[in-house]
């Protein structure tokens, strides 16, 4: 995304404090037991708090709200 505003830069702050507090939220919650589906629901209510919109699900249909693997 350009730059081309003082909106544009405080829309991009607002998205990245959003992702921060969803991160923060989702390393709260994961531990051993919990589901990808769990994590994920945790995430919908932080975007829900802020009306936020996943962008893999509103432009790819992505089922869920972030992208989550599993390593081992």
């Amino acid at each position: 995304m350009s730059i081309e505003s003082a909106s544009d830069w405080a829309g991009l702050r607002e998205v990245g404090h959003i992702a921060h507090l969803t991160l923060e939220a989702l390393a709260r919650d994961v531990r051993p037991g919990v589901t990808t589906g769990d994590l994920d629901r945790v995430a919908a209510a932080v975007f829900s708090r802020h009306a936020a919109q996943s962008a893999p699900a509103r432009v790819y249909g992505f089922p869920g709200t972030v992208l989550i693997s599993v390593q081992r």
